[in-house]
């Protein structure tokens, strides 16, 4: 009894994975780049200034946090 192997199918399906994978890394550094972005800004604002728009220093990791879920 012989056996074929469709290469074919499967090196399209490797590299379907493959791009896969690499669609979702692009987007967790994109969402990343979003929150380091939004975090370093309201970080490098004085207590006096966030005080100023309503937000608390303890506010900045779920301000940024919600910005990176925005992304999509």
């Amino acid at each position: 009894m012989a056996h074929a192997l469709n290469t074919t199918s499967l090196s399209a399906d490797i590299a379907t994975s493959l791009q896969g994978i690499a669609s979702k890394w692009r987007a967790a550094r994109e969402k990343r780049a979003v929150y380091n972005r939004v975090f370093q800004n309201l970080a490098t604002l004085s207590d006096r200034d966030l005080a100023d728009i309503g937000i608390a220093r303890t506010d900045i990791d779920r301000i940024a946090r919600a910005e990176m879920a925005k992304v999509a």
